[in-house]
């Protein structure tokens, strides 16, 4: 038999070969009796055959030059060396096939597969001690299923790595996910579902044949319901002892007036993202308000609280000790998100410790990160642009204020135009939306006063874009009616003196110019603002019908404004130099400032500027007064005013930023200039019924 398969293999490796498909079909033939002479190439002359032994090939061979990988030999010969002779190339596939009762196998690496949808394993098959087969992977599930189901648990449905869509699989991520989140919102450890927990809900539940996506599948289709209704996760099969949380206490969204953002939660400590994060684009940073943000969401209060109190001296926080029933309490009386947030706490806090707190007490630096929102400004490629957790830097590092002339401007080419002198540029829109990336950001057209002409842009806030059109749509009016405006502002009651007596404003335009306004203003009070070309036309024929109305209004009025300012004028001269006085006069100044600022004929409101001759009057009174020796009283009585003066610049100054208005703060600022009447000059009385409280009550119902 030997001597047939030498013959074999001699007449296969003829100089004339057969057939391809004879040559593999007699060496597979051939290899099915000559399993252990099988051997491998390891080295440029050397072969490895079973149990490990070294060969070498025949030199006599006709595959001695060639050297082939994997060969078969009918003779092993032995003598100074171990040679193979009479051999014959073959393809190792060929010998797992064969050879499937005498092979071993062994299996590495098992891993999940979320491609396959299995647990995958790497396998090695060897013929005495010949790797037939590295590694190819093969499914683990029917090798080891227990190993195989505990990774596909471990992998596939704790860490997230199963993708098939499976009814209760998506119902567990999704209370996971609420379950992450609210962990995140509340700063709570125990909202966040161990792997372990995870892994023995799984364990639990699942048949133990159930190793990768079929092998459940087939379960799934045959399973009693109830069987299945076992894999749908409820809250407390994970957290027996976790509350629901309050919705309300930590809103998902933020809103920037007409702008709604998503409010990001981590509880992540010492990391960047740590605590709130807003990401929003860079046109909505002006809408930002400071105030707000230190407010942070209703379910962080208390901690703020409590950490703010941590932050004062010994001295004064000996008397809210134990800080966090403090802050409990505090948190209690606020009305969340009225008012400044650091000086409401500090009000609270001082009525709490029956002492008074200013906001300087609070060292700020020493609150920890997460108790600030962390701003993400993105542009509109959503690549961000700057990052932070204080308001006026951020502005800064985005050169916001020095870049933009005009405030909130949104920049976009379809709405810009200048040098308008007429209605030409058709419909004026309440708002349009403007794509900013992901952002579809509300935008409002407005028409911007240029003094000789108006532009046409979009501006980031509907309260601003209606106030400046307003003021285009008079400017428009007024170069229409330029001649007849002109006439009648000549023809005022002693006008050459009024402009006398105004020359020592500090204002650069013509005080011509700006009665023609107030004029263009008066008469356009009671018109609704025009929206495009036909209405503006109907607009100013009811305009000229009210002008000369207009004009015996502001001649009532403007005399005595011009009049009085230069008794004060010269009165205030009077008292320079006078160190005593010198922060009753500072206050008088900066009061002038404030009533005479540039533009004020046209922009107070006329209910308002009907009584600014009063408010001058009041305040020759009081420098009478300051020439009599009442130093002290004017003295206390500025202590009482200071409290409300600096909390309405303080808020302005806000709004301004935002570029925003509030009704409610135009009245309060008009009732502290009666105070200052009732507080100066009583005897000439006010308009309105005004004392600190009634301030006080108006300021707490402001937003």
């Amino acid at each position: 038999m030997h001597r047939q398969l030498v013959r074999l293999v001699t007449q296969a490796n003829l100089k004339i070969p057969p057939r391809r498909d004879d040559y593999d079909a007699i060496h597979r033939s051939l290899l099915a009796g000559l399993l252990s002479n099988i051997a491998m190439r390891v080295d440029r002359f050397e072969y490895q055959g079973a149990g490990s032994q070294r060969f070498q090939l025949w030199p006599g061979s006709s595959l001695f030059k060639n050297k082939p990988s994997w060969l078969i030999a009918a003779e092993l010969l032995e003598t100074s060396r171990r040679y193979l002779r009479t051999a014959a190339r073959i393809n190792p596939d060929w010998i797992e096939p064969l050879a499937g009762h005498l092979v071993k196998r062994s299996y590495s690496q098992p891993h999940w597969s979320k491609r396959r949808r299995s647990v995958m394993a790497y396998e090695r098959v060897t013929l005495f001690g010949l790797p037939i087969v590295a590694q190819r992977q093969v499914r683990y599930g029917p090798h080891d299923p227990v190993e195989a189901r505990r990774i596909f648990i471990q992998n596939a449905l704790v860490e997230g790595l199963f993708d098939a869509k499976a009814a209760f699989y998506e119902q567990n991520r999704a209370l996971l996910k609420r379950l992450r989140e609210e962990g995140n919102r509340a700063r709570r450890a125990d909202l966040f579902v161990s792997d372990q927990a995870l892994y023995e809900f799984y364990h639990e539940r699942l048949p133990d044949n159930i190793y990768d996506w079929a092998t459940l599948r087939r379960w799934l289709d045959t399973a009693a319901p109830d069987e299945i209704e076992r894999l749908a996760m409820r809250r407390s099969d994970v957290l027996p002892q976790a509350d629901d949380e309050d919705e309300l206490e930590f809103p998902d969204r933020y809103d920037l007036g007409d702008l709604s953002v998503q409010v990001e939660y981590r509880f992540q400590p010492g990391e960047t993202d740590d605590g709130l994060t807003l990401t929003i684009p860079r046109e909505a940073v002006s809408r930002l308000d400071a105030d707000r943000l230190d407010w942070l969401v209703p379910g962080m209060l208390e901690e703020k609280i409590t950490a703010l109190i941590r932050t004062l001296p010994k001295s004064i926080r000996r008397s809210l000790v134990p800080a966090p029933d403090t802050a409990r309490q505090a948190a209690g009386m606020l009305h969340f998100g009225q008012g400044p947030f650091l000086q409401t706490v500090a009000q609270t806090l001082s009525r709490l410790a029956e002492e008074p707190i200013g906001v300087e007490a609070f060292e700020l630096d020493k609150l920890p990160a997460h108790l600030r929102f962390n701003v993400r400004v993105i542009d509109a490629n959503g690549k961000l642009l700057a990052r932070g957790r204080d308001l006026n830097s951020l502005r800064a590092e985005l050169h916001i204020e020095a870049e933009q002339s005009d405030e909130g401007v949104i920049a976009d080419a379809r709405w810009e135009r200048d040098e308008i002198v007429a209605w030409d540029f058709g419909e004026l829109p309440q708002r349009v939306p403007v794509k900013r990336g992901a952002f579809a950001l509300p935008a409002f057209p407005t028409l911007i006063d240029r003094g000789r002409s108006v532009s046409l842009r979009l501006v980031d806030s509907l309260s601003l874009a209606e106030r400046r059109a307003r003021a285009g749509v008079r400017r428009l009016f007024a170069i229409a009616e330029h001649r007849e405006l002109r006439a009648h502002v000549v023809w005022l009651p002693r006008w050459d003196e009024m402009q006398r007596f105004a020359m020592t404003l500090p204002h650069q335009r013509t005080l011509a110019e700006q009665v023609m306004d107030l004029l263009a203003d008066l008469a356009l009070r009671q018109v609704p603002l025009p929206r495009d070309a036909d209405q503006f036309a109907a607009a100013c024929k009811q305009a000229r019908r009210q002008l000369s109305y207009a004009v015996q209004e502001a001649a009532g009025v403007l005399p005595k404004i011009f009049e009085t300012y230069q008794a004060v004028r010269l009165a205030l001269d009077e008292l320079r130099g006078v160190e005593k006085l010198k922060s009753a006069t500072d206050d008088i100044e900066r009061q002038l400032g404030e009533l005479l600022a540039e533009g004020f004929l046209a922009e107070t409101p006329w209910q308002w500027l009907v009584h600014v001759p009063r408010y001058l009057q009041a305040i020759l009174i009081r420098i009478d007064r300051l020439r009599s020796g009442g130093q002290a009283r004017d003295a206390q009585a500025l202590a009482e005013l200071r409290v409300h003066l600096d909390r309405f610049r303080q808020r302005a100054q806000e709004l301004a930023t935002q570029n925003e208005d509030d009704p409610a703060l135009d009245e309060y600022r008009w009732l502290i200039e009666e105070y200052r009447v009732s507080l100066f000059a009583q005897q000439l009385g006010t308009s309105t019924k005004v004392s600190s409280q009634r301030l006080e009550k108006h300021w707490r119902t402001l937003a």
